[in-house]
């Protein structure tokens, strides 16, 4: 047997026009409202995100003009280019 429940009329949570609810645990009047308001909240976290960690962001891709797949001749030169790409990708060596 099903019974029919009454909500009181709410206020959607994203545009603000009233509605009636067809389940207690529905916050926004329709399938657009629900969409754009996912849509805002995903837009929102992707901004905090960028700019709490813009830095890492732009500076973590490898390989720089400088970086070559062959090796440099000479071995002081090619220890100081490697070091320089440590240092720009911001990593931390320990040694032992």
């Amino acid at each position: 047997m099903k019974v029919n429940i009454k909500y009181p009329k709410t206020k959607c949570a994203y545009c603000g026009k009233e509605f009636e609810k067809k389940h207690n645990r529905q916050i926004y009047c329709s399938k657009q409202c629900s969409d754009n308001a996912r849509k805002d909240k995903k837009r929102i976290y992707n901004s905090k995100y960028y700019y709490k960690n813009k830095k890492r962001i732009l500076t973590t891709a490898i390989g720089t003009t400088t970086m070559s797949p062959n090796r440099n001749p000479n071995a002081d030169r090619e220890a100081e280019i490697v070091q320089n790409e440590i240092e720009r990708i911001g990593l931390k060596l320990s040694y032992f």
